[in-house]
């Protein structure tokens, strides 16, 4: 959807539920929404309500983030019925679980009253915040890189764990033959 909010174009692209999804699909359909966006993805979004997050949105939120790999262009948008104020943005972002989503996204977010009348205040802010990030649009080469990150990662990950079972397993052989020797003693 391509619109032109206080003056900026601004196309939003709404990824699906994902939580249905298997890996696979989620990368299809994140690497289908990337390409509706010509010039590269300047922020993702994750727009959240002033509510306990639940279990689902906890994993859609992990599994975006392990698809897309780049914190500095992911940022929490807080939504509330609440007028924004100083006072409402510091009960919002000092709950633990606030905190924790904020960090996942490298300390950016924005805090977004929904009542407000036509968020004449919010959206040229949060516009103005996105455009301060001041970073590389994300491209769909900076995707397949991540792909590449996430797979090297991964295997590494695999081999770790079977050179510490290998390991295990030698320590184990070795006690035993140590034993064994002792014992003919």
């Amino acid at each position: 959807m391509e619109e032109k909010p206080h003056g900026r174009s601004l196309t939003l692209v709404k990824l699906p539920a994902l939580t249905r999804l298997s890996e696979d699909e989620v990368r299809h359909q994140t690497l289908r929404c990337m390409s509706v966006c010509d010039s590269g993805v300047h922020a993702f979004l994750l727009i959240i309500p002033d509510d306990p997050l639940n279990n689902e949105d906890k994993a859609e939120i992990e599994k975006i983030q392990k698809i897309i790999d780049s914190r500095e262009h992911f940022m929490v948008l807080f939504t509330t019925e609440l007028t924004v104020s100083e006072t409402v943005t510091d009960l919002i972002t000092s709950r633990p679980e606030s905190q924790k989503l904020i960090d996942l996204c490298g300390g950016q977010y924005c805090v977004m009253g929904l009542n407000e009348p036509d968020n004449s205040r919010s959206v040229p802010e949060l516009l103005k915040y996105i455009e301060d990030m001041n970073i590389e649009p994300y491209s769909l080469q900076m995707y397949v890189k991540a792909q590449e990150n996430r797979v090297r990662r991964e295997t590494e990950e695999k081999y770790k764990k079977e050179l510490k079972r290998m390991e295990n397993k030698i320590k184990e052989f070795q006690l035993k033959g140590f034993s064994q020797y002792h014992k003919n003693d």
